[in-house]
């Protein structure tokens, strides 16, 4: 039941916009960093550079004793800056999101469809609720946002990075008009995620997690 009230009040702050993160919008170019692709990992890459600009946030002593109100939440943070995101770890890509947004119409059948983008973006913390309330604040204080110029992708797409010691990290890019794109990143926590080791354990985790059946799934690293 508890888990069902913190999915429920999860979704109505995606709807409502309001965040109780700490964001983090370009790089060191400015608050609208542009970059323009030219490699096939390029998606990928830039994925990974916004999971190590939360990295830092983790390991931040002054805005983790700031934000951070339990001891329990402060472990979960501690947790993500232990993390090594640096080499070993694995990245799956769902390019087609269909399914997820089928799944949200059953949760809110009456949704506007301009309201998607929010759900989507809501699908971290649906996963983290799931975990419990320590979870979910932790890891929503430790979320991140990119902008940038790119061909890619033409649809909305998630990237999964899984590191060692169970830590992952779900990447969501969702572009816009004039070959702008849009990143979310957030830490994620669920104890299947421990037994990922290729593109099927993926596909398992989100029917299970979320109901959300007939998921392709592609393992890039």
């Amino acid at each position: 039941m508890k888990n069902k009230l913190l999915i429920l009040t999860t979704i109505l702050i995606s709807l409502n916009g309001i965040s109780c993160s700490s964001s983090i919008i370009g790089h060191s170019d400015g608050p609208t960093a542009i970059y323009i692709d030219e490699q096939p990992d390029f998606l990928l890459r830039k994925g990974l550079d916004l999971i190590h600009e939360i990295h830092d946030l983790a390991n931040d002593s002054n805005y983790v004793k700031y934000v951070a109100t339990r001891t329990e939440i402060t472990q979960r943070v501690q947790e993500f800056a232990s993390a090594n995101c640096q080499s070993d770890y694995k990245v799956f890509a769902i390019d087609n999101l269909k399914p997820f947004t089928d799944y949200l119409s059953r949760i809110a059948p009456s949704l506007d469809s301009k309201l998607y983008e929010r759900l989507y973006r809501s699908i971290p913390a649906l996963i983290n609720a799931q975990s419990g309330s320590t979870a979910l604040a932790a890891t929503s204080l430790l979320t991140g946002e990119d902008v940038f110029h790119s061909n890619r992708p033409e649809a909305p797409c998630i990237y999964l990075y899984c590191f060692n010691k169970g830590i992952n990290c779900l990447v969501l890019f969702i572009p816009q008009s004039e070959r702008i794109v849009q990143a979310y990143a957030s830490w994620i926590i669920n104890q299947q995620l421990d037994c990922i080791k290729g593109p099927d354990d993926v596909e398992t985790f989100f029917k299970d997690v979320l109901n959300i059946p007939n998921i392709h799934i592609k393992q890039l690293k």
